[in-house]
């Protein structure tokens, strides 16, 4: 499966958008949310978590 926005192929989950195009988790959530698509520039960071280290 390839995400319609932001072009992955891999998602912990793939959802559906109301026009019926294959989301991954991440672009389905945020149209959900904000009832349109997900922004390239969110769509294409790699920093979905944020890194924690050590104090």
């Amino acid at each position: 499966m390839v995400c319609t926005v932001c072009k992955t192929t891999t998602s912990p989950l793939w959802r559906r958008g109301d026009k019926g195009e294959v989301l991954c988790n991440a672009c389905g959530l945020y149209h959900k949310h904000h009832k349109k698509p997900r922004p390239i520039a969110l769509a294409n960071s790699n920093n979905s978590r944020p890194i924690r280290r050590a104090s």
